[in-house]
């Protein structure tokens, strides 16, 4: 294969993830199911051909995308076949390059969506409990990295958030409350970066 051909083929796969988003904002779901199924399958090829580590996350990001779909058709067991695939390739990508934030923090987005398909897909709270802490691991050392990043800031909040709603739900009052506490200073340090933010 030449540059052109996987030029194309990565441009081919980022169109499909593309569509796939559109489809989910308008609960078109099985269109976004085929586009998402589409863009797993081209990364694939591109993976294959390239076995680069960006191909390999972008492979990772595609799984999750089409796994978060399969969720909300209710094809639970293909999500979260979806999602462990995902994040066993994230994994391995993020190991591979210990100083990238962006795979640290998409990778504690995926450990978040295997854990809210496991709490309330599967209602395994404890395997969701486990699978929220390493979002939050994961979300803070990409915060470590680029510690200004609002984005991830945000979304270690809505971790927190998640983790406290899962304290609630197994009556770890005392836990739930440090989390939620956690929560609020996140919130704090985002309006801190950006003042706009307050509302």
């Amino acid at each position: 294969e030449n540059a052109n051909d996987l030029v194309a083929l990565e441009l081919k796969g980022n169109a499909k993830i593309l569509l796939n988003q559109h489809y989910y904002a308008k609960r078109q779901l099985k269109e976004g199911e085929r586009s998402a199924s589409e863009a797993v399958e081209l990364t694939r090829k591109l993976v294959e051909l390239t076995e680069g580590d960006n191909e390999r996350f972008a492979l990772a990001q595609y799984l999750q995308n089409h796994g978060l779909t399969l969720d909300h058709l209710e094809k639970r067991k293909l999500a979260e076949e979806k999602f462990t695939e995902a994040i066993s390739i994230a994994t391995k990508v993020r190991a591979a390059n210990p100083e990238n934030a962006d795979f640290a923090h998409q990778l504690g987005l995926m450990h978040n969506s295997m854990g809210v398909l496991a709490n309330w897909g599967f209602g395994k709270r404890e395997r969701g409990l486990q699978e929220l802490e390493r979002a939050i691991e994961c979300t803070s050392d990409a915060l470590e990295l680029l510690p200004t990043r609002i984005d991830m800031e945000i979304d270690r909040g809505m971790l927190y958030v998640n983790t406290t709603m899962i304290l609630m739900q197994t009556k770890q009052y005392d836990q739930a409350i440090e989390y939620f506490e956690s929560a609020i200073k996140s919130h704090k340090r985002v309006v801190e970066l950006s003042p706009s933010s307050q509302d």
